[in-house]
């Protein structure tokens, strides 16, 4: 909580440079002129045919609920996942210790093309890293762009000083108690000093 503004702080976003570089914030204010009703209760219990939720005071009718119960990064199932230097990042926390890893020169590695592997591959750029994007698939964001729009895109990152593996499965992270490296399942092998996960979510 922000003594001078009364504000709470619930997130902050990677940006280039600085890994927390942009905040939102929410006060108690914001929701009463807004008639968002805050409850300080536990959920126990939803009865979907009867359209209520159970709190842990009495019960509550809701025609519609949203669960919001955040998420967790997934950790690939592969040798060498939990070494010193490699960070699945989701919160605060996990930010403020990639940012004591990275440093001018060091060999970074994102495991995953998406939204969020290439804009923390941005920030790492924008801190002085040497960036090596590894993804599975064919291109990258391949949710979300097709194959024209994903090649523009890749021409784009390796202009700025990216270098961009596709179709680079992942099969075990390199080192002793620290990684070193990577390899992948064609047998190819990558230095690495530190290795962000950025492979998906699950709730």
């Amino acid at each position: 909580r922000s003594a001078s503004s009364g504000k709470e702080q619930i997130i902050k976003i990677l940006s280039p440079g600085d890994l927390l570089g942009f905040e939102i914030f929410y006060d108690a204010k914001t929701y009463r002129n807004t008639a968002v009703a805050m409850e300080d209760s536990e959920l126990c219990h939803v009865d979907r045919r009867a359209f209520f939720r159970i709190l842990e005071k009495e019960p509550d009718v809701a025609r519609k609920l949203i669960l919001a119960l955040g998420s967790m990064p997934i950790v690939p199932d592969i040798p060498g996942a939990h070494k010193d230097g490699v960070v699945a990042f989701r919160d605060i926390d996990d930010c403020e210790r990639i940012k004591g890893l990275v440093s001018n020169g060091v060999k970074a590695t994102v495991i995953g093309g998406g939204l969020l592997g290439l804009e923390a591959a941005h920030a790492l750029l924008g801190m002085g890293a040497e960036v090596t994007v590894a993804h599975l698939a064919g291109r990258l964001m391949e949710r979300q762009l097709d194959a024209k729009a994903a090649g523009f895109l890749k021409d784009d990152l390796e202009r700025a000083g990216m270098r961009i593996l596709l179709n680079s499965e992942t099969v075990e992270v390199l080192g002793g108690e620290k990684v070193n490296g990577l390899r992948f399942k064609d047998g190819a092998t990558i230095e690495a000093d530190i290795v962000l996960l950025c492979v998906g979510i699950r709730p």
